[in-house]
């Protein structure tokens, strides 16, 4: 039988401790790409998550201008009803004092009430123009 000689032992360790460094190398490699593979999912996660955060914001805030261009749509038909009941009340206005005003002419009232009445017939005339 063969005698193992320190040579031997030192052989033995040496193939044990390239092994091992082999493996401690792989397994750094190893960790290495894992490591970057989880912060690029992560990364993605997060940008995933950002993106569908954008959209909701996207969303909120399509939902509230159509809430708001709605709002302007009544406001704005509201107004111009008023608008409307406001030109009929004043057409009414002119109309009878257009009247008071023929009637003291007629009575033989001068002066202001006939400049009145050229005055008042001059604007219906120029808003009839317009």
């Amino acid at each position: 039988m063969d005698s193992i000689t320190f040579n031997d032992l030192a052989h033995l360790a040496i193939i044990i401790m390239a092994i091992w460094g082999f493996f401690k190398i792989i397994m750094e490699i190893i960790d290495a790409i894992t490591t970057r593979h989880d912060k690029e999912q992560r990364w993605n996660e997060m940008s995933e998550k950002a993106r569908e955060e954008r959209e909701e914001i996207v969303c909120r805030y399509n939902e509230q201008l159509a809430y708001i261009k709605n709002q302007l749509e009544e406001t704005h038909s509201e107004f111009e009803g008023k608008i409307q009941e406001v030109r009929a009340e004043q057409f009414i206005i002119i109309e009878t004092l257009r009247a008071i005003l023929d009637g003291l002419s007629q009575q033989g009232c001068n002066g202001k009430v006939t400049e009145a009445i050229n005055n008042l017939d001059s604007y219906l005339n120029e808003v009839a123009h317009k």
